[in-house]
């Protein structure tokens, strides 16, 4: 009897490894596909973001120079989106970007924002808090150790712009780019 007990324990002790193995396997799969899904769904949301805060710079150029009002519709969403599955850094930053879209937006509707070097500094700000947005989603979803030192345009200084071209354009006309006098 002793014999068959022993086998019985032997094969039972098998199939709870077994179980237990295939059980943890499970849990670990669930998890990691859990975190991959959250690292995308992170991604996705701060490119979206980056993507946005371009449109908004536009809008706020086209408010100053044209009066139009921005919608900021599209932006806010983006900001939800950052709100839902952001880490909080993420979140800071794009807190930061909301906070200079918010400051020139302001200027802008209360008539303080009067020359293209008012234009031009408010701009910058927004390119700066735009650099910070990124380095945050760098670090964070996507991982990267190295972050970025400049802002994401290769505009050269209002100054040196001058020297080359000039005097601004007039609005509604093209310049030397071939924009009608939209200078991001």
């Amino acid at each position: 009897m002793t014999g068959w007990i022993a086998i019985l324990v032997s094969g039972a002790s098998g199939a709870v490894v077994t179980l237990v193995g295939v059980v943890t396997g499970g849990m670990l799969t669930s998890r990691s596909q859990r975190r991959q899904w959250l690292r995308d769904k992170q991604v996705d949301a701060c490119a979206v973001v980056v993507q946005q805060s371009t449109t908004m710079q536009l809008a706020l150029l086209r408010q100053w120079k044209h009066q139009d009002r921005p919608d900021w519709t599209a932006w806010n969403q983006a900001l939800a989106m950052i709100w839902l599955v952001g880490t909080p850094a993420v979140r800071d930053a794009a807190k930061q970007m909301d906070r200079a879209f918010w400051i020139c937006g302001t200027w802008i509707k209360r008539g303080q924002l009067t020359s293209e070097d008012a234009w031009a500094e408010q701009r910058d700000a927004l390119e700066l808090s735009r650099r910070d947005f990124i380095n945050a989603a760098r670090r964070e979803p996507v991982g990267a150790r190295e972050l970025v030192s400049d802002v994401p345009v290769a505009r050269p200084p209002l100054t040196e712009i001058r020297q080359m071209f000039g005097s601004p354009p007039v609005p509604g006309h093209e310049d030397v780019a071939g924009h009608e006098g939209e200078d991001l």
